[in-house]
């Protein structure tokens, strides 16, 4: 029996999300970080969403975005996927990792 085509994704979705909460714990704590311990931290969010989180969401939306659209026979069915791609990394995926790499 063959795993679904969608468990890469939901894989990488489990391993995405604890990396967010890690980030997200850190980012509460940093105001009480020195200069240094800070940069770490940056340095580690921005490795994290150029090498990790804009990479998934492209692959999203030129993989799995499309399939979704064809089972359902809607191209719009998957709008709301990419708008929520849009408010996290601005005028989607592709274009916010040209922005992002560039930092």
């Amino acid at each position: 029996m063959n795993a679904p085509p969608t468990d890469p994704f939901r894989e990488d979705h489990r391993a995405l999300l604890a990396e967010v909460e890690r980030l997200r714990l850190a980012a509460a704590e940093v105001a009480q970080l020195g200069p240094a311990e800070r940069e770490v931290l940056v340095g580690h969010a921005l490795a994290f969403l150029k090498g990790e989180l804009v990479p998934h969401s492209e692959a999203e939306e030129r993989v799995l975005y499309p399939a979704v659209a064809d089972l359902l026979g809607a191209l719009e069915a998957t709008a709301p996927m990419i708008q929520d791609h849009t408010r996290r990394f601005g005028r989607g995926s592709r274009s916010s990792s040209r922005s992002i790499h560039a930092t």
